[in-house]
């Protein structure tokens, strides 16, 4: 066994905790725990500061810088600011908020050469910490000490007799809670190391308590965690979905099925799991010919208020920013064309690294899922970090359709600092909108979601289901014009997203209207399509193939469109 050891100073150990307790005091205790010793961040946390490589994929890093000098600074390291700054002035981009590190680079994978994010005793003590990227570039691997030298933080490295612990950033995502995911490219990067040893000194230097390993993807060649999933709040996992069978989706539902059967959340509920499409390139999906580009919509930066998340200028992308939008409400979500990135395995997480807040305040709850019946009671449970003491915790909330939001408080728990917990009573099957609103001794508001009260969760008596989704495997005869959706879903609605295309890509939309654009032959009379069809309802996806058939008058030479 390696002995490894900590430079620059020493982190105190995070106790392990066994298991998940039912008890709500306990439960409280184990919080507490987490926030007094070191804890990994989550994205979603307040950041200061956004770094960005100025290698390539111009047009995609300069918009992301552009619009995250809402949010905070943005520091870019290049070889020469004034080109940088030539490119954003000829754009007319926005430069108030640009920082610049002028150093040497080997590549603009800043996510997984960049440092983990770690607050040591408590929440108002960030430091960084390094680990070996071992893909030989040498001067990529310095880029940590650099970063923590220019924001004057503190810089840990682990290390063993011969060599560094090797991890990269986008193989690595943590709950803010203590959990962290990777897939086990992480134990054949280590391999001088046993599993249960690697936890450990996660264990004793990071706080991680539970570090859960997914299987690697085949046709992921880079096998990074963040091209297929992403933690988007504490309980809640955003998952790419193939079509059954197609590419990695075996792999992918193993791994799901291995964590929802195994593993509780920090607050000892299941995980939460909502899907989103990994679109096709071309019509192809990455297989073991190399042919087609791994296309991900997961491989997304949270940076404060605004979420990048990478398009293709293909019409999935309408869906998977719509499913954004429904779990980050009134949040901003851009688009981010990373076209030229993802033929080189990247996308948006990949080539964006993001330095936490020196404090982290923050409210940390468990979303009730549903409304079970006429008279419900909606319970909430949350623990606030930060760095000041808290005064209260409020609720406000109203049914759907209401102008004002009504208060209720939350109660403190008298034995663990800033637990909170509350019973709602709820009397009517609607639709409920509500957020958080915490006041520390100082005044200051800390909101969850941080856009409140623009934004706000919703509860709703039931969840939408596909169950009454009736498809005929028939080929149907069409005459033209529009083909609605509802000769396919008789319960269509508002709630659900569609996106429709055919087998030869001609003939692409985003609603429950079929447009007739598919070109045709002038010889050919009549012609058969087959079309695919993916629904969501904001959490669930759903494929379906089926066939049209057009009835043609042989002078047409188009559709209508």
């Amino acid at each position: 066994m390696k002995h490894y050891i900590v430079l620059y100073f020493t982190i105190i150990c995070f106790l392990s905790l066994k298991g998940q307790k039912s008890d709500i005091a306990n439960q409280s205790l184990e919080f507490q725990s987490v926030f007094s010793k070191a804890r990994v961040p989550a994205e979603w946390e307040r950041a200061d500061l956004l770094v960005l490589v100025w290698h390539n994929y111009f047009d995609a890093i300069s918009e992301i810088a552009h619009y995250a000098q809402d949010e905070g600074n943005v520091l870019i390291i290049c070889k020469d600011s004034l080109e940088v700054i030539k490119y954003f002035k000829r754009n007319a981009l926005n430069t108030a908020r640009l920082q610049f590190l002028q150093s040497d680079f080997n590549s603009v994978w800043i996510r997984d050469y960049g440092p983990i994010n770690l607050y040591m005793n408590g929440t108002d003590e960030l430091t960084v910490v390094d680990f070996l990227y071992k893909r030989k570039r040498k001067e990529d691997d310095l880029i940590p000490l650099q970063l923590a030298h220019l924001q004057n933080i503190k810089i840990m490295q682990i290390a063993s007799e011969t060599m560094g612990l090797v991890q990269v950033g986008g193989n690595f995502m943590c709950n803010g809670l203590g959990t962290a995911f990777s897939s086990r490219l992480v134990l054949k990067e280590n391999a001088d190391l046993e599993e249960a040893e690697l936890k450990q000194i996660f264990c004793n230097n990071l706080g991680i308590k539970e570090y859960i390993f997914f299987d690697t993807l085949p046709y992921d060649f880079i096998h990074h965690i963040d091209m297929h999933m992403k933690f988007i709040d504490e309980e809640t996992l955003l998952v790419g979905k193939f079509p059954r069978g197609v590419a990695d989706e075996p792999i992918i539902k193993k791994n799901v099925d291995y964590l929802l059967q195994n593993y509780k959340t920090s607050f000892g509920n299941n995980y939460k799991i909502v899907e989103i499409p990994m679109p096709d390139d071309l019509g192809r999906y990455a297989d073991s010919t190399g042919w087609a580009d791994y296309l991900t919509y997961t491989n997304s930066l949270i940076f404060n208020s605004t979420i990048f998340v990478p398009i293709y200028e293909i019409p999935s992308d309408k869906m998977a920013l719509e499913i954004y939008q429904k779990h980050f409400p009134a949040y901003r979500i851009i688009g981010i064309n990373v076209e030229e990135a993802i033929a080189d395995g990247g996308a948006v997480h990949c080539f964006t690294y993001s330095l936490s807040a020196l404090s982290s305040d923050y409210i940390w709850f468990s979303k009730p899922c549903d409304i079970a019946s006429e008279d419900s009671v909606l319970n909430f449970t949350a623990y606030v970090s930060s760095s000041n003491e808290i005064k209260d915790l409020n609720l406000y909330f109203r049914y759907s359709g209401q102008k004002r939001f009504q208060r209720q408080s939350f109660t403190r728990d008298i034995n663990v600092d800033n637990w909170f917990e509350l019973k709602l009573p709820i009397k009517k099957r609607e639709k409920i909108e509500y957020y958080l609103i915490a006041k520390d001794v100082q005044k200051n508001l800390i909101k969850r979601p941080i856009t409140a009260p623009m934004g706000y969760y919703t509860v709703e008596h039931e969840s939408l289901q596909f169950t009454d989704i009736v498809f005929n495997d028939d080929t149907l005869i069409w005459k033209g014009g529009l083909l609605s959706l509802d000769y396919f879903v008789p319960s269509a609605n508002s709630d659900y997203l569609f996106y429709w295309r055919s087998e030869d890509d001609f003939n692409v939309r985003n609603s429950n209207l079929l447009d007739a654009s598919v070109r045709i032959k002038p010889e050919d009379r009549d012609f058969v399509y087959k079309f695919s069809l993916i629904i969501s309802d904001g959490t669930n996806l759903m494929y379906k193939y089926f066939y049209v058939k057009r009835l043609v008058n042989v002078n047409e030479l188009w559709f209508k469109r």
